[in-house]
């Protein structure tokens, strides 16, 4: 079995929650990190393969964390390649996630399933102008204008985000790939009510609800937690390993029962 995931930092790992390694490489044969994170259209040599990889500093700086893609591969028992890097927005994930597909399946290790952690649906890339350069940033609201007016749109995002989804359900579909979708720390509490909503297939997300931050809820209901405050299963409102080990346990339990 060879399985896939991707997502944001909830997926890669974050420092502090994690001890970053900045010296660590790969070290087991079936654990791996998906060259340049699955971003691989920006770094493809004339005949369109991957080139090598560009930081690996970067690339495995969490490798020997205990983050859930790692340790629920070792519950399953599956080859686990993990695309998740902290701080990318939807549009990024699913993106990444169809070329880690395609990339995979032209090394003969076509996924047997996905697993995606989707982040905050107000995550937008902002694209500015700085010395005549366009450069993009991930902005929240209350520093940017034109997230503000954007932000201010809630269907526009929500329908953004619902297009993600429905892109990345598609190419899987299509592909024959299996696959389970989580939100990882945000509600979608009006799912229901958009438009797009009815081509989701509910079926495929954690306990049929796409509405859930499933990540995030099942920690703080399974240890009584009102917030995600600095302890022993959140720093600067990220995982720890224990809670990374908890949510793959949880998922294995959830994966066998299907």
């Amino acid at each position: 079995m060879i399985l896939l995931t991707n997502g944001d930092s909830w997926t890669q790992g974050d420092s502090p929650a994690q001890q970053a390694n900045w010296h660590a490489k790969k070290s087991m044969d079936w654990y791996d990190i998906v060259p340049h994170f699955g971003n691989l259209y920006k770094y493809l040599d004339p005949f369109g393969n991957p080139l090598v990889h560009n930081n690996t500093r970067v690339l495995y700086k969490f490798y020997d964390s205990q983050v859930w893609p790692k340790k629920l591969g070792r519950l399953l028992g599956s080859e686990t390649w993990n695309a998740g890097r902290l701080g990318d927005d939807n549009h990024a994930i699913c993106q990444t996630t169809i070329q880690s597909c395609e990339w995979l399946k032209n090394q003969g290790k076509k996924p047997d399933l996905v697993i995606v952690g989707w982040t905050s649906m107000i995550r937008i890339p902002i694209y500015i102008t700085e010395n005549n350069e366009l450069t993009v940033q991930q902005q929240r609201p209350d520093n940017h204008t034109l997230a503000n007016d954007l932000y201010d749109k809630l269907n526009y995002i929500q329908n953004e985000f619902l297009f993600y989804i429905f892109n990345l359900q598609n190419y899987l579909k299509l592909n024959n790939i299996d696959y389970l979708f989580f939100n990882a720390f945000d509600k979608f509490e009006d799912f229901d009510q958009q438009y797009m909503s009815k081509f989701i297939d509910k079926s495929k997300w954690i306990i049929n609800d796409p509405s859930k931050a499933h990540f995030k809820e099942y920690i703080c209901v399974k240890h009584g937690l009102d917030d995600w405050d600095e302890g022993k299963y959140f720093r600067t409102a990220h995982p720890t390993d224990v809670s990374h080990i908890e949510w793959a346990e949880y998922l294995y339990d959830y994966i066998k029962k299907l």
